[in-house]
């Protein structure tokens, strides 16, 4: 029964997921972004470095963790590292996904030519005043 459950719950994470994807796709394309030339997506950190030359180790614990970003896409030469996701509802894994997204942010605002970009929706969190 436990499993059901589970399996039911991830599903329905994927599915909103992809769908918050494909939002932020298309409007990357009216952007005037170009898939696989100016933006792309599911790319790794390594990934990253190696195309762009930029040296990522603040955000990988000094290379020892490979973080895959959901888009990455161009802009001259700065590059936007993104992550996307829609949230139903409140609870825990909101709570952590956003502690940890901002500790990536701060963590790449110090890297030159490079930002971190959070997009997301849904009813989101109440966070209380404890």
């Amino acid at each position: 029964m436990g499993v059901e459950v589970g399996m039911d719950t991830n599903a329905r994470k994927n599915r909103t997921g992809d769908v918050m994807g494909n939002i932020v796709e298309s409007y990357l394309v009216k952007a005037g972004f170009k898939k696989d030339e100016t933006y792309f997506k599911e790319m790794y950190k390594s990934e990253i470095e190696q195309k762009f030359g930029l040296d990522l180790s603040r955000i990988s614990n000094n290379g020892k963790t490979e973080k895959r970003f959901d888009f990455v896409f161009v802009k001259g030469k700065h590059v936007y590292a993104c992550e996307c996701n829609f949230y139903g509802g409140g609870g825990s894994k909101l709570n952590e996904t956003a502690r940890s997204y901002k500790t990536l942010a701060l963590e790449a605002k110090d890297i030159s030519n490079f930002t971190f970009v959070w997009f997301t929706d849904g009813t989101g969190v109440e966070f209380s005043k404890t």
